[in-house]
């Protein structure tokens, strides 16, 4: 099927009297283009349109274009398929019609329906929960959505390659079945019945023009993307155009050509709870003291109660939605906070949008204003006595400290508290292993450890300044030292089994982290990761990175908690004060031995240990940017020294120069050594070590040896050798 119009033929198959496909296309990147100029396509394809151009097609026929030239719901005459928008293939529960891949790994999926569906409101329901629901690019919504052709080019610069637009082509395996709502909405798991509902208020007229033009005048443009939404949203369900959305749209001092089309307008749900009533809300908010009148909202049906049906008490609904929900501003944006408890029973929040809102509460009962049910989700958004915060903030609060809200009461604390409840009990067996076990019976070191572990409890929001680290072997118990701290601060612990995990770009799981566990998460000599860790340990604010989400700037409390049974786990330098290093016993302790010391965990030990902790008065001697200096520490000091430097050290204590498989030479006083066998034994010496050898290059080796030249403890000469010119070096003092 190489030829576009047979290809749109197959596409919407049989067209409603009047009704045809509509496409476009155009040069350059869709983001700055001026206009898409959309073309309806009457038995042939358009010449203008050629494959070095962005093709597109919708998903809709049309019998008309808008009073502009535009594509928009309209002239709406038939939704023949709909899409999921940046979703893998094999992530979808059903086999897409067919799939376009517009650039390296990014996918457009299609399903073409059996029959075109001809309702508009029921095409939009379709197209909005589709998009929702299925994840990917939930802006892909609408009856009036675009999507790729498989004949053009993606003419967006991110996505060259070379200098070149890639081109848009169909992907290997397109089925091309074609699919009922039914089936559609199965596969998905949608409610057939969200699409057949009758149409809401949301959805039909209800306010004159001249309202809808008063109120958007003491209603400011310039907001944040999603009050604007909000706002255009609220014009809709209220009855007004999309030129009246534009033209308040364009009053605002950021506004852009491509913010608002009548692709965007056509996408806007009618559901989620914005009424014309949210209009009102804004309105009020910039002075609008006028009402929204019974005569006004003639589109809301009188809903008939029962006697057993009573009509809610006003304030107590706005005070039962409040115990749970409440509005946060989050960096500009409006969204509606939901507090509830995670699988774990754990306290948590989570954030959505108005709109999400709303469906989340339209199965709740209206609240009745004069004679008119008003949605829930509407009501308490509008409420005076509606629960609200201007931002959030994380601060936690020690096991010892009253409440647990933030200072500033206008911020929510998102710290949820400890999850155990100190009290007393035995926790004998817990701390016997810590001392024994993990600092090897060490007094010093387990009062220092129980210390650091009550400054956690007791002050989790200061930074301790150094992290423990526990080096042992397998079965040496040191996770089981972790646990009653991790289930103690629940969602505010981390464990993390990588260094990536630990110190990557994308580290938006840290975010709330008050205990992170690095568990065999090993460094191995990055010079680049050692700055990270040792920020991540002492500096007061770290940042903070979402993908695709520009970077922040928090505040850190993290605390720290390393465990490994390998040689060289932390970068200690010569004078390092950022690690608390213990060695632990290698005595074999049989299961019954663990099983004890779990057994106690599990009934009452856990929450004795937290009582221990909440009233630990640490030693004076105690200084945690001072830790003791344990032989642990000074081993781990050794192996952080440079692999040119451990080579040196070695050759020069054995005088023997090993390579690899073990074998080695001795070298006499005065002889001289190749540079090539130099860098082969040193990355040698590296490797059996376990640290990075990628920058050991006859440039880099050349350099550290020159030092040593430098300081007399090394001669080098060139010279030819079987026609070839070679470098060498002398080692030892001259």
């Amino acid at each position: 099927m190489s030829k576009p119009y047979d290809f749109l033929q197959e596409l919407v198959g049989d067209l409603p009297e009047g009704a045809m496909p509509v496409v476009c296309g155009f040069k350059g990147d869709p983001k700055t283009v001026g206009g898409w100029n959309p073309v309806m396509v009457n038995g042939h394809w358009p010449k203008n349109l050629t494959p070095d151009m962005n093709l597109y097609i919708g998903v809709s026929s049309v019998s008309s274009l808008s009073d502009k030239g535009g594509y928009s719901a309209s002239g709406f005459e038939a939704l023949h398929f709909v899409m999921v928008d940046d979703i893998a293939q094999e992530e979808l529960p059903l086999v897409p019609s067919w799939v376009v891949e517009t650039s390296l790994n990014n996918y457009q999926n299609i399903y073409v329906l059996d029959e075109p569906l001809l309702d508009v409101v029921k095409a939009r329901r379709l197209c909005n929960l589709l998009a929702d629901i299925a994840g990917g690019d939930t802006n892909a919504k609408g009856p009036a959505r675009w999507t790729r052709l498989p004949f053009g080019i993606n003419g967006k610069p991110k996505y060259e390659v070379e200098g070149k637009a890639p081109k848009v082509k169909l992907s290997d395996g397109d089925s091309w079945i074609k699919y009922s709502v039914e089936e559609i909405t199965e596969a998905f798991g949608i409610d057939l019945d969200q699409i057949n509902a009758p149409t809401s208020n949301s959805e039909s007229a209800q306010l004159s023009r001249e309202k809808i033009d008063e109120m958007l005048g003491h209603v400011d443009p310039d907001m944040d993307y999603d009050s604007w939404k909000d706002v255009l949203m609220a014009v809709q369900a209220a009855g007004g155009t999309f030129e009246q959305a534009e033209a308040w749209s364009r009053k605002g001092s950021s506004y852009e050509e491509s913010a608002l089309t009548t692709s965007k307008w056509d996408s806007f749900s009618g559901d989620g709870g914005i009424t014309a009533r949210t209009l009102a809300m804004y309105a009020s908010e910039g002075g609008w003291d006028g009402d929204i009148v019974e005569a006004d909202l003639d589109a809301f049906e009188e809903g008939e109660e029962s006697e057993e049906q009573k009509r809610p008490n006003i304030p107590v609904v706005v005070s039962e939605v409040n115990e749970k929900f409440a509005l946060v501003s989050l960096q500009g944006r409006i969204r509606v906070m939901h507090e509830k408890l995670s699988v774990d029973g754990v306290p948590t929040q989570e954030f959505m949008t108005s709109a999400d809102f709303g469906l989340l509460m339209c199965n709740e009962k209206s609240v009745i204003v004069g004679e008119k049910p008003v949605p829930l989700a509407t009501y308490w958004m509008g409420s005076p006595q509606r629960r609200g915060y201007e931002g959030i903030t994380f601060i936690p609060k020690g096991i010892n400290a009253v409440g647990g809200d933030a200072d500033n009461k206008n911020y929510f604390n998102t710290w949820a508290g400890f999850m155990t409840t100190p009290k007393k009990g035995d926790c004998s067996k817990y701390l016997a292993h810590l001392k024994d076990v993990i600092c090897a019976g060490d007094q010093e070191h387990y009062e220092f450890v129980v210390s650091w572990m009550a400054e956690l409890v007791q002050r989790p929001e200061r930074k301790i300044g150094c992290a423990l680290v526990m080096k042992g072997g397998k079965g040496s118990g040191k996770g089981t030292i972790v646990k009653p701290l991790a289930e103690a601060l629940g969602r505010h612990y981390m464990y993390v089994s990588s260094m990536q995990a630990l110190l990557g770009n994308f580290n938006s799981h840290l975010g709330e982290a008050v205990l992170v566990f690095a568990d065999e998460a090993l460094w191995g000599g990055d010079k680049k990761a050692d700055g990270a860790l040792k920020s991540l340990i002492t500096e007061p604010k770290i940042v903070l990175e979402k993908k695709g989400i520009d970077k922040v700037l928090i505040n850190s409390h993290h605390h720290i908690i390393m465990a490994t049974n390998e040689d060289w786990v932390v970068p200690a330098s010569k004078d390092e004060r950022r690690y608390m290093v213990v060695e632990c016993s290698d005595e074999s302790k049989p299961r019954e031995y663990f099983d004890a010391l779990h057994e106690e965990l599990e009934n009452g030990g856990a929450e004795a240990l937290m009582g221990v902790l909440a009233n630990w008065e640490a030693p004076d001697w105690v200084d945690f940017y001072r830790p003791p200096v344990t032989e642990a520490l000074l081993d781990q000091q050794t192996h952080t020294q440079s692999v040119q430097e451990t080579w040196w050290e070695e050759v020069i204590d054995t005088r023997v120069i090993k390579e690899a498989g073990e074998h080695g030479f001795e070298y006499e006083e005065g002889d001289w050594v190749e540079l090539g066998v130099i860098v082969d034994s040193m990355i040698h010496h590296g490797r059996k070590r376990g640290i990075s050898v990628a920058a050991l290059t006859r440039k880099t080796v050349g350099k550290f040896l020159t030092r040593k030249r430098e300081k007399r403890e090394i001669m080098k000469r060139r010279r030819t050798l079987e026609g070839k010119k070679v470098t060498e070096y002398k080692l030892g003092k001259h």
